[in-house]
């Protein structure tokens, strides 16, 4: 399913009925350059962050993430 978005652009990542994190997963996999943006805006709001990564527990396709912060 994850994988239909392969070639989605941030709106339609953005309007999907999909969860926040997929989402996020999405944008992480795809869209490194947006990802990297919005890991940026993030971490200037939560300063104590030093990086942030979202990481496969098995590989992509099998839809099972878990966020590294």
């Amino acid at each position: 399913m994850l994988a239909n978005y392969q070639n989605s652009s941030f709106s339609e990542i953005q309007e999907s009925s999909l969860f926040s994190f997929t989402k996020l997963s999405l944008v992480y996999q795809y869209l490194p350059e947006t990802f990297h943006k919005i890991k940026d805006i993030f971490m200037e709001i939560f300063e104590t962050v030093e990086d942030i990564k979202i990481e496969s527990l098995l590989n992509f396709n099998d839809k099972i993430y878990e966020p590294l912060i």
